[in-house]
């Protein structure tokens, strides 16, 4: 005998407590939100009807699937286009560092003198000075980002693409 039997409703067909999923980060570090798996717990109608509705749940699975595999790929190509952009602009940056410290040290040692005309002044030797502290700034800003977009580059391919951070570097032999 059966006492309390459940109704079978068109209301079976969703979950009212389905938990809801975060959010994406959109900011240079983009990570796409989560994508939910979608099936509803029950299926109702008649049996024809059931296996369209599981028949169309699959192809969207699949279909979401593909998506995923192809936003993966989509942010790996990204992440890499980024390290090689930081990558390459990284010791032409360098180069004009050391190249304005050079010079800006040339000019406070050897160069400068305040008494002589056509001599470089000190608002020379401030800009000079300046300047050398903007580019080795965006030296190392862009060192920075570099080391950021091959860590991100990591993370976007699940360790595919080994950046080496689990090595130490080596300090260089003195003499």
């Amino acid at each position: 005998r059966i006492l309390f039997s459940p109704a079978r409703t068109f209301a079976l067909g969703g979950d009212i407590h389905a938990t809801p999923l975060g959010v994406g980060q959109f900011d240079p570090d983009y990570r796409p939100g989560p994508l939910a798996p979608e099936m509803a717990v029950t299926l109702t109608g008649s049996r024809h009807s059931r296996q369209e509705q599981a028949g169309a749940w699959h192809d969207r699975a699949e279909a979401l699937s593909e998506k995923t595999r192809n936003l993966i790929g989509l942010e790996a190509v990204d992440a890499y286009l980024r390290w090689k952009q930081f990558d390459e602009s990284a010791p032409k940056l360098e180069k004009a560092a050391v190249g304005l410290e050079e010079y800006s040290n040339d000019l406070s040692k050897n160069k400068f003198n305040p008494d002589k005309a056509g001599y470089p002044g000190v608002d020379d030797l401030v800009n000079a000075g300046l300047r050398t502290t903007l580019i080795r700034v965006d030296a190392n800003l862009i060192r920075f980002r570099r080391l950021t977009a091959l860590a991100n580059l990591e993370r976007v391919t699940g360790g595919g693409f080994d950046a080496g951070f689990e090595t130490a570097a080596t300090e260089p032999e003195q003499k």
